[in-house]
């Protein structure tokens, strides 16, 4: 898009050039310009600027004309064609003779609304959608991506890229094919869910039942082993408080038992601010207080 839509090359594939140095300043200014944005995306294999203008000159790397050569695995002039008739600007297809490449063209259109050109990309498919498609659902599904053709671009199977997909949300998609190149999707019993994307894409998911039966199997068992882990760490958080009151307590029982035997010198050590330990700062001061008490009497 960036390059369809650059003004200086708009400017320079409209113009009528009169000599040679006119030429040579256009095809060095689109391979100067034009040569980083053909390496910026990962995977490309190829990238063309196609025109119509007679009097300018394709220079065999980035400048091209269409001709009566093969391009993607069809004639060259008759792609060119197809894709100048298309009512959309940009157009994602796959390559003929290769299903692990991807063609993406963008029309070149000046500021008058007549087309000059074609930018014409060559794409690995694995470096688009290897990963993204790339063994989904752990082998008990398949991904499609599908344009708005309902013609599959990728694919996990990848025996499906080009075919036409028939589906539930589209019983017609095998009007426009014959019955070779058409996936049907209308009788599966798996789980079948669409996405739409922004592009006028979808995004197709088969999910066999017997992985939606494991995943709820698996979310039963981790509910469960979450419960039972806060069951758990409840009861021994209950049971550790519950001893440590309980040998505060027989300490402090132990303490008046040794006041009840006349030794007033004793004390419970203390650190808590809690019940008990307000009852251990008062045995301390009653303690204190006998002490002082017995000493003045005798």
């Amino acid at each position: 898009v960036r390059t369809a839509t650059d003004g200086e090359l708009i400017a320079r594939l409209e113009r009528e050039y009169m000599d040679m140095p006119e030429i040579v300043d256009t095809v060095n200014y689109v391979d100067r310009t034009f040569l980083i944005t053909s390496r910026y995306l990962p995977g490309i294999a190829d990238f063309r600027i196609y025109h119509t203008n007679e009097t300018l000159v394709q220079d065999g790397q980035l400048l091209w004309r269409p001709e009566e050569r093969m391009l993607a695995g069809r004639d060259e002039r008759s792609w060119y064609n197809d894709a100048m008739k298309s009512s959309s600007p940009l157009q994602w297809s796959n390559a003929r003779d290769n299903p692990k490449q991807i063609v993406i063209t963008r029309k070149i259109i000046s500021a008058s609304g007549n087309v000059l050109g074609m930018v014409y990309i060559l794409l690995n498919y694995d470096a688009v959608f290897g990963e993204l498609l790339d063994h989904p659902f752990n082998g008990d599904g398949s991904l499609y991506i599908v344009d708005e053709s309902r013609r599959i671009l990728a694919a996990s199977d990848k025996a499906r890229i080009g075919s036409l997909m028939l589906s539930k949300e589209w019983p017609d998609a095998g009007e426009d094919g014959d019955e070779a190149g058409v996936y049907d999707l209308t009788q599966v019993k798996e789980l079948l869910i669409t996405k739409p994307l922004s592009s006028h894409w979808n995004v197709v998911a088969l999910v066999h039942m017997k992985y939606m039966g494991s995943q709820n199997r698996t979310v039963l068992y981790l509910i469960v082993g979450i419960t039972l882990f806060f069951l758990l760490l409840s009861i021994f958080l209950m049971m550790t408080i519950v001893k440590n009151i309980v040998r505060r307590i027989r300490k402090l029982g132990s303490r008046m038992s040794d006041l009840s035997r006349g030794e007033f010198e004793v004390n419970v050590r203390n650190h808590e601010k809690d019940e008990v330990g307000e009852l251990e700062n008062m045995f301390n001061s009653m303690s204190e207080r006998l002490g002082k008490l017995v000493e003045g009497i005798t």
